[in-house]
């Protein structure tokens, strides 16, 4: 959604309730606990927005219940600019300049920006269930990612791998091994493996890969330029991006890159549909899918 757009449509905090209220519910608030319908609202609450009471189950909640949003100390006005900030910029935006745009704490920033990688995350896992179909790419690449070392040194690099169909969709996360055993590992967590057909470049590690799955090199004449339909350029250029945008993020530790390549897959999948679009899907997955836990018992996110 565009910046400008967003400011004329919420205002205020209460425009961003009704927002919520009406993705969430339509109009017919249930429970976040039991999502049964016999709920009543709460009269007099000293917050902006209603609170509610399930006379079922005695559970009390409001629209950011369970959500990314739950016990929140900052106005959701801003909550909405840092979503539509990152879904804008292709190579992501830093929690410093975050914080500039939003004037919060670069800790708030960056904590906001956690959460919001952890739904990208949970909705990419979802989303390839089923796994890729098709014509397929797999390739990995290294970060400069750094791990910390018993002598109290910052050293080393994160292998890292990814597959895409050539209808557009990609998937990357952090490699622990480089063996055949890991790749094998990797195919089975997001690709069909009955109706896909993997295309690679000639890495050792991928030779173990027709063992599970119709499996090709990429194929190049004398010249160096691939033959037929056997290449890997859709993936290698989604590593342009990913490798743009580390630069940009200064300091990523080992265990979180996963959520990094998932911001950057959530942007990649999303690049034929308009920011308002992104905008509206991304915060409807934040409403229903899920924990019914405050976000205050989520660890480091008291200062929310």
């Amino acid at each position: 959604m565009d910046i400008f757009k967003m400011m004329e449509t919420f205002r205020d905090q209460d425009d961003c309730i009704a927002y919520l209220e009406h993705l969430r519910w339509q109009d017919k608030p249930y429970c976040s606990k039991c999502e049964g319908t016999n709920v009543a609202r709460k009269k007099d609450y000293h917050k902006s927005y209603y609170q509610y009471h399930c006379r079922d189950c005695k559970h009390a909640f409001n629209v950011l219940s369970g959500t990314i949003f739950s016990g929140t100390r900052t106005p959701l006005i801003k909550w909405f600019a840092a979503i539509a900030l990152t879904i804008r910029f292709k190579k992501g935006i830093s929690s410093y300049s975050l914080a500039e745009t939003l004037d919060i704490s670069q800790d708030n920033a960056w904590r906001m920006q956690d959460k919001m990688r952890q739904e990208m995350y949970n909705e990419m896992n979802e989303m390839f269930l089923d796994g890729l179909s098709g014509t397929c790419e797999m390739d990995e690449t290294f970060a400069n990612i750094k791990t910390k070392h018993p002598h109290s040194t910052w050293t080393g690099t994160t292998m890292i791998l990814g597959v895409t169909s050539r209808e557009g969709k990609v998937v990357a996360r952090r490699a622990y091994d480089k063996d055949g055993e890991s790749m094998q590992w990797f195919a089975k967590q997001y690709l069909d493996l009955d109706k896909s057909m993997l295309i690679t470049d000639k890495w050792p590690g991928y030779y173990a890969m027709k063992e599970i799955m119709e499996h090709k090199f990429v194929k190049k004449n004398e010249y160096g330029q691939f033959v037929n339909s056997r290449h890997s350029n859709r993936i290698e250029g989604f590593w342009t991006t990913v490798k743009a945008s580390l630069r940009i993020f200064h300091s990523i530790k080992e265990e979180r890159i996963d959520r990094y390549m998932a911001e950057l897959a959530f942007r990649y999948n999303n690049r034929d549909r308009s920011r308002e679009e992104v905008f509206k899907y991304f915060i409807k997955y934040c409403l229903f899918k899920h924990q019914d836990k405050s976000y205050h018992l989520i660890h480091n996110s008291w200062m929310l």
